[in-house]
């Protein structure tokens, strides 16, 4: 049995090979085994802190049983973070074997986490965006607006243009200057905050805004468009109301959550479970359909499924250790406390002052 390492953010980051479409790839393969039986998915946990802000402490646990891989993600979610120079998320993965229960690994979380969103993402993307997307719109200059544009500029090299919209026009210049350098042959066309023009002509559109606010307008979105909703309350209704097709990661998982807007909309009676054309799942395993016309405004929303953590952790894990990356935990070696004699000491103490 190897030691258990820990891995910061640092070393997953040195670790991976940048190969988006291989883990898009592991991400098809999961949602169809989860279809299969052969993961375990208790329900998350979702502690929320503050009704407003949605700020959140999330336990999320799954077992991939054909890997024998087992652990769970203690992650926080507090969106005002940046304000105060904090990370949005932050928290750690624990991978165990499921064979013996021996801990394989722990992982900070958050660099894991916004690449696994925009992973998932983008495999929604396969299926359901146009063809060949040509222009990507960003509401939203964070974190995940960048992960998002990376991995949808790897799965489609005709992405030519990118228009970014935020609440702070520094965001956007930095999101420019940041992706200059990382994806070739992309115009990044800031928008001074105007949110209408980073989305009226986008084939894909993706919010992914710190806050709880409905910014993307159903008049903003075009035929034949494909909208990745990130977070939480980022549209206003008439976006799902007027797309084709509205397809989730997991529509009984979502629907039961306070802040998405799909999950509003169903809680206020305008959105039934017939409304919900299908689960990721039921696309990688050929049940339903994609996208099947051109002219299809398709509305995908995921609210984050544990057992996809746990695959891009542990893929991201063998990746790291294969070189040597990591601090090492050491072997396990079971105590006593009956074999300590500090205990006994302390223990005698105590029994001979209730004297």
């Amino acid at each position: 049995m190897t030691h258990p390492i820990y891995l910061r953010d640092s070393d997953i980051v040195q670790g991976w090979d940048g190969d988006v479409a291989r883990l898009v790839d592991l991400l098809d393969e999961e949602f169809s085994r989860w279809k299969a039986g052969s993961i375990m998915l208790p329900e998350k946990a979702s502690q929320i802190i503050d009704e407003t802000t949605q700020s959140r402490v999330n336990c999320m646990p799954s077992t991939l049983l054909e890997q024998e891989v087992s652990g769970v993600k203690l992650v926080s979610v507090f969106p005002e973070n940046p304000t105060s120079n904090l990370p949005n998320v932050m928290g750690q993965i624990v991978l165990l074997s499921a064979a013996d229960g021996s801990t394989i690994a722990v992982l900070d979380a958050a660099f894991i986490t916004a690449l696994r969103t925009a992973l998932v993402g983008g495999l929604a993307a396969r299926y359901l965006a146009p063809r060949e997307p040509k222009t990507i719109g960003l509401l939203g200059a964070g974190e995940q607006a960048q992960m998002h544009l990376l991995v949808f500029a790897s799965l489609f090299p005709s992405l030519n243009t990118c228009y970014v919209a935020s609440r702070h026009a520094s965001s956007e210049k930095r999101l420019q200057a940041s992706l200059a350098s990382n994806v070739e042959n992309m115009n990044v066309i800031c928008c001074d905050s105007d949110y209408e023009k980073a989305a009226w002509d986008a084939d894909i559109i993706v919010t992914a805004i710190s806050g709880q606010v409905p910014l993307l307008k159903p008049e903003w979105v075009k035929k034949g468009s494909f909208y990745c909703h990130v977070g939480g309350r980022e549209d206003e209704y008439g976006v799902a109301l007027k797309s084709d097709k509205i397809v989730c990661d997991c529509w009984e998982a979502l629907k039961h959550r306070g802040s998405p807007t799909l999950s509003l909309m169903h809680k206020q009676g305008l959105l039934s479970d017939d409304d919900i054309y299908a689960d990721l799942g039921d696309l990688t395993t050929n049940k339903k359909c994609g996208r099947e016309f051109s002219d299809e405004i398709i509305y995908f929303n995921s609210i984050g499924l544990a057992f996809t953590d746990m695959a891009i952790a542990h893929a991201l894990y063998e990746q790291c250790a294969s070189k040597g990356l990591g601090t090492d935990l050491g072997k396990y070696a079971p105590v006593s406390i009956f074999d300590n004699e500090k205990f006994a000491s302390l223990l005698n103490a105590s029994r001979i002052g209730c004297k």
